[in-house]
């Protein structure tokens, strides 16, 4: 009863944060005529006005918004470079909010790639672990260590997780420190849309929060 009480509890740790931010994305994705810009002409015009000049904009699959670094590209979900949304706007800002932090070297953004990249291979660690523990207990014949290898497993699963979450001042950084002032320069934009634009901000840093969240259910298996 306790173990089917801490899975379902689990699953809705891990799905509702990310229902709550598709929901209050997809709530202010429709066209509206006082916003000027598709989400691709409003993120290449800021990377005009910021002199990103090596920054491109590129087309990304549904809802995986983001930026990478590597390539210097701003990536946006079909939904948000081909529509005149706040969301689409808002969205295109916090990503150019990420490729300013990478062109000044934010310290924190810096750090935090070099931590993601550890969290994703300790990750990876945790998942062969777990999957060889049984296959340990069988041949040594020694539950103990079969424990203790699954135990590694999910330490390390869990710790590269957890490191996930360093990422969220960051997020919030690009959203709140870069993005808003952004729109709060949009002169069509009024009190009512910037306080609708920051619900899409929050919803857009806490993205990596539900995708940290969500990656714990593969250890569930």
């Amino acid at each position: 009863m306790l173990y089917a009480f801490l899975m379902l509890l689990l699953i809705a740790l891990s799905t509702i944060p990310g229902m709550w931010v598709r929901w209050t994305i997809s709530k202010h994705n429709k066209p509206k005529d006082k916003i000027q810009f598709t989400g691709e002409e409003f993120a290449n015009s800021l990377l005009i006005k910021f002199h990103l000049n090596n920054v491109v904009v590129e087309s990304a699959p549904p809802n995986q918004d983001h930026y990478d670094p590597t390539g210097k590209a701003v990536r946006l979900s079909p939904e948000r470079m081909n529509t005149n949304s706040l969301a689409a706007i808002a969205i295109a800002a916090h990503e150019v909010g990420h490729a300013l932090q990478d062109a000044t070297q934010y310290p924190k953004y810096v750090a935090s790639l070099k931590i993601r990249i550890a969290a994703q291979q300790f990750q990876r660690v945790g998942s062969w672990i777990l999957l060889f523990s049984p296959v340990v207990a069988l041949i040594s014949k020694n539950p103990i260590i079969g424990l203790i290898t699954a135990a590694t497993g999910i330490i390390s699963y869990l710790f590269s997780s957890a490191i996930s979450l360093y990422n969220l001042p960051v997020e919030f950084d690009a959203s709140f420190q870069r993005a808003l002032p952004i729109l709060k320069d949009c002169q069509y934009l009024d009190e009512q849309d910037l306080k609708s634009a920051r619900k899409i901000l929050r919803a857009a840093a806490m993205t990596y929060v539900a995708g940290s969240i969500l990656s714990f259910l593969p250890m569930r298996r």
